[in-house]
């Protein structure tokens, strides 16, 4: 039990027992108005107390309650990510560099970046990345570094060839030559032949990695949005038998090249996000996806509204005829969900009307209850509940 004035700890019971509770309530004749959350059983425990004393359910776990129901909906009626727009585009197998050149063209002619860089297909934390460099940046970043080494390597081994064959010129037999160079002979008699040299061609070769065997899946998974840790699931059930980090890498260089792409999506735990947080402080979704989603599943729309709604008479229209007026509507839609935390409402009506006419809140108690939590866990498994009462009554008389 907290003060909601001085903000201080008054008591404390170690029981949720009706009688027991209602006789501890009765130890304290001047209460006049309590806070709590729709326990049924704190309801009839201060009815029982003081039939005179208002009783007042905390706004947050109103707003709590109805946000659980409607999760429970959303995961019944959504798989994890939800597909809305399958594409099927030959021409989005591009370059990053074209990607780029494309997006900074359709920046230029007045897109905003976030758009342009939704229609080309490439990431806004890259896009903004290379767009702040300079040409001479631009080059070298896109510049093919491993071909550069490459091309190193060979002049290294077309010198050893010059070498090999102006030997075998000067009359030195295979064999020597092999022995001077450090050579196999069957390498160095394929070095003197005379049209023989070493080209980016025929010193290519086609790497295969285990994971090409489940190639077809993986880029399967990697359209529906998955990652990388769940197809490694996958295809281990499949019977791949590689490291995490061979896949790791296979799937980096599938995404990269721009010869996949992904899906139009949007993920579940996203949506459930909007239950809390606006539309524009989400990085997973966009107003353009949210539209698309509505267009595919209305009922969506219908639940977010039902939760911004009772948002809005709690916390800013706070007139019980608004109230009533929310709790006809959100039944005729018939989610068994939301009936029962309206039937819930409808029991305890007298306090949830109380919440909107009074500006009191459990924020001060939920505060004390994680003080007690903190001096409990620092007394584990040594002290009494007693002992556990004493201590935070003697540190509240302290403040």
């Amino acid at each position: 039990m907290v003060n909601q004035k001085s903000r201080r700890i008054i008591s404390m019971i170690d029981s949720r027992d009706i009688g027991l509770v209602s006789q501890w309530l009765k130890t304290f004749p001047n209460l006049t108005v309590v806070t709590r959350d729709g326990s049924p059983m704190y309801k009839l425990a201060i009815e029982l107390a003081n039939p005179n004393i208002v009783q007042i359910s905390d706004r947050f776990h109103l707003i709590k309650g109805l946000s659980e129901s409607i999760v429970s909906i959303l995961r019944r009626i959504l798989s994890r990510v939800i597909i809305l727009e399958k594409i099927i585009d030959s021409s989005s197998k591009k370059s990053l560099k074209k990607r780029f050149d494309l997006t900074r063209t359709d920046i230029q002619s007045g897109l905003s970046m976030h758009v342009a860089c939704e229609k080309n297909k490439i990431s806004y934390n890259t896009m903004k990345k290379l767009i702040a460099l300079n040409e001479y940046e631009l080059i070298d970043y896109f510049t093919d570094k491993g071909k550069e080494n490459r091309l190193i390597k060979l002049d290294e081994k077309n010198n050893i060839v010059k070498k090999a064959k102006e030997l075998y010129d000067l009359g030195f037999s295979i064999a020597k030559i092999s022995r001077e160079m450090e050579l196999d002979s069957r390498t160095v008699k394929k070095y003197v032949q005379t049209d023989f040299n070493f080209t980016i061609e025929n010193t290519s070769r086609e790497s295969v990695s285990s994971c090409s065997h489940y190639n077809s899946k993986i880029v399967e998974l990697i359209k529906l949005g998955k990652k990388t840790k769940d197809i490694y699931k996958e295809i281990v059930s499949l019977g791949y038998e590689n490291s995490y980090s061979m896949l790791k890498y296979y799937v980096n260089k599938i995404t990269k090249s721009g010869e996949i792409t992904a899906d139009l999506s949007i993920k579940r735990k996203h949506i459930i996000s909007l239950l809390f947080t606006d539309v524009g402080h989400l990085k997973g979704i966009t107003r353009g996806l949210l539209m698309k989603l509505y267009k595919l599943h209305p009922e969506v729309k219908t639940l977010l509204e039902l939760m911004y709604e009772f948002k809005g008479i709690l916390l800013r229209t706070r007139t019980e005829k608004a109230l009533d007026a929310w709790l006809l509507q959100a039944e005729k839609y018939g989610y068994d969900e939301i009936n029962s935390f309206i039937k819930g409402v409808r029991n305890d009506y007298p306090a949830v009307v109380n919440s909107l006419k009074y500006k009191l809140s459990n924020g001060i108690l939920e505060a004390s209850v994680n003080k007690i939590k903190d001096i409990k866990k620092i007394m584990h498994g040594r002290c009494s509940f007693e002992l556990l009462k004493s201590k935070s009554l003697l540190l509240e008389s302290w403040r």
